[in-house]
């Protein structure tokens, strides 16, 4: 009969763990008597975002302001370098959806909602009217009359570029944003401080 080997038990010292949150889902595992930080570190920063700042945008005199971006390339560079949540986009729909009950039309309230969707960063969308024909499926005289009816709202701001550059229409950033929302904060309060100024 075979003998099996004997296991010699191994004596583990019991430690008293406190646990800290540090954000991102992640955890610290702390030894409370000698405040030893228990988790692997390799495991940890694994787990971080890494961003390489050697390959963000060069950032000089010939950038654009975010404000003065005439297309989506144009802000992207212009923000990349300083908004690490540009990928990160907030729609409020529940608050796009009460606008129904205040007055405005199902069709404006549909468009505004596609174009909350579709922004390129910050509250910035860029396009044309014959894009958002095509992309709703609705005739382009309804698409102009929702688009007026959202600026008598002050809903959205329309600057048109010129022929050689996409229309670019700014939504109110209660409804949507792209990107780090502590801006969101200083844009919303300049859009509301224009709109009191213009009697809306």
């Amino acid at each position: 009969m075979e003998q099996l080997s004997s296991t010699l038990p191994v004596l583990v010292e019991a430690k008293t763990v406190a646990v800290v949150p540090c954000g991102l889902g992640l955890r610290f595992f702390v030894d409370i008597e000698s405040g030893e930080i228990l988790n692997p570190t390799e495991q940890m920063q694994a787990k971080l975002p890494k961003r390489d700042l050697r390959r963000s945008a060069y950032v000089g005199i010939t950038t654009p302001w975010p404000a003065a971006a005439r297309d989506e390339d144009e802000l992207w560079r212009a923000v990349e370098s300083f908004d690490w949540w540009m990928g990160q986009s907030m729609v409020n729909a529940h608050n796009i959806l009460q606008l129904l009950d205040v007055g405005l039309s199902d069709k404006a309230v549909r468009v505004f909602h596609h174009l909350a969707r579709a922004i390129s960063g910050r509250n910035v969308w860029f396009g044309s009217v014959a894009g958002l024909v095509e992309a709703l499926g609705i005739p382009q005289r309804t698409v102009e009359r929702a688009l007026t009816e959202l600026e008598q709202w002050r809903l959205i701001e329309r600057k048109h570029q010129g022929r050689h550059w996409p229309l670019k229409v700014c939504l109110h950033p209660w409804y949507a944003w792209r990107g780090d929302l502590q801006l969101r904060d200083r844009v919303l309060q300049q859009w509301v401080l224009r709109t009191a100024k213009a009697g809306g």
